[in-house]
């Protein structure tokens, strides 16, 4: 009777019409991080994402120094305890909750409410994961549900329009499997297939000898292996691999590490790479001058050739860092053969490293060549003074014979 009154009075907004308006984002963050509400298992493995990508990425970093150590290794190990499925979910919740952020930081008491509800853990259960004891479990969905019990005729050449036998046997769990299978392929990448973390590899790869490998060789190994085998492989096998050789330099390096460090490293592999970067990096300016010393010749070819003098270049200068592109194509350029330089033309515009090795690959051959044309129309020049020199030389012999 009260909202036909109101109905009639005119009041039809008051108590018909709700609000149009959207709650702003900073409410629902603050609601969504209150300590004292619900807080599930999903709300928990999407902040372990959220607090991971933090942690990691490069924009955030002002927020580590309000995330103490226990959350840190917290994060980590759920992280690795999840399984793909879960670890994509709650990485899209995680950057749609920074998307909608966008443009509005974090403050130290987000970050510590945020890390002090993820430490306590989940509060409430969730009813499809967790039934109530008593419940019957659901059963499987069937295939037979809505179609016939009898399975469609044959297609025969008398009967060509019947329907093909369709599989009533499938189980629903393999189409569960299949649909999990599927989805560990890259969207338009079909031939890219997520790595298999239950593949191993010997660990006498990861031995440390900076004589025959420099540390930023080494640590892009360490790079590639994370991303084919993931990081707990490379945390379980990385000490085994430097002490498959005791007399390198990273087995003596990692026994004289105290317990603490050592212990520290069982589970940070960036930890690893600091350490070692900071060990084993040579003076920076000590490389960057082998770097710009390092030539190419087609006359000592046999000693370097093209393609072993433009890795080592591109190496050296790697090793050094904090090189722009542009420079190192260009130092690449400076160090070839005058006969190659002078063929390869930079354009307008920065190079890439790529460009400058198409180029001196494609136009290796015709250098030679003219090198080698060179080479040949100098050496008979040579031998036409020599035999000039030898005639001259030989005429004033036979007048000096005369004045006798």
């Amino acid at each position: 009777m009260a909202e036909q009154r109101g109905l009639q009075d005119g009041d039809r907004g008051r108590i018909r019409t709700p609000s149009n308006r959207a709650p702003s984002q900073s409410s629902v963050r603050a609601r969504e991080m209150n300590p004292d509400g619900p807080y599930s298992r999903k709300d928990y493995l999407r902040d372990a994402a959220l607090l991971n990508i933090l942690l990691e990425d490069g924009e955030y970093r002002y927020t580590t120094p309000w995330i103490s150590p226990t959350t840190n290794l917290l994060v980590h190990a759920v992280i690795r305890a999840m399984y793909s499925t879960q670890k994509h979910i709650s990485d899209a919740q995680a950057l749609r909750e920074l998307l909608q952020r966008r443009g509005r930081p974090f403050g130290e008491n987000d970050i510590r409410t945020l890390a002090a509800r993820f430490q306590n853990g989940p509060t409430a259960e969730e009813e499809e994961e967790r039934p109530h004891l008593g419940e019957p479990r659901r059963p499987f969905s069937s295939l037979r549900n809505n179609r016939q019990e009898a399975p469609p005729a044959e297609r025969t050449f008398r009967s060509p329009n019947a329907l093909p036998e369709m599989r009533y046997d499938l189980d629903p769990r393999e189409r569960e499997t299949r649909r999990e299978r599927r989805s560990n392929t890259v969207e338009g990448i079909g031939a890219f297939r997520q790595p298999d973390r239950k593949r191993t590899f010997k660990a006498d790869i990861l031995s440390l000898d900076t004589s025959k490998m420099g540390i930023s060789a080494y640590i892009n190994q360490l790079n590639f292996l994370t991303r084919q085998y993931g990081e707990e492989q490379i945390l379980a096998n990385i000490v085994p691999g430097l002490m498959s050789r005791p007399d390198s330099d990273g087995c003596q390096w990692f026994n004289s590490l105290d317990y603490r460090t050592q212990g520290r490293l069982t589970y940070d592999l960036e930890l690893w790479k600091t350490l070692l970067e900071q060990r084993f990096r040579r003076d920076r300016g000590a490389i960057m001058i082998e770097a710009d010393n390092l030539r190419h010749s087609f006359r000592e070819e046999d000693q370097l050739s093209l393609q072993a003098y433009i890795d080592k270049k591109i190496r050296l200068y790697n090793e050094v860092g904090n090189i722009d592109e542009d420079a190192t194509a260009r130092r690449i350029l400076m160090g070839v053969d005058p006969a190659l330089a002078k063929l390869v033309s930079l354009g307008h515009g920065d190079c890439t490293i790529q460009h400058i090795k198409e180029q001196l690959t494609a136009r290796e051959f015709a250098a030679r060549r003219d090198w080698q044309i060179s080479r040949s129309e100098l050496q008979s020049e040579l031998d036409a003074m020599r035999t000039q020199l030898k005639s001259l030389e030989a005429q004033q012999t036979r007048s000096e014979n005369r004045h006798f």
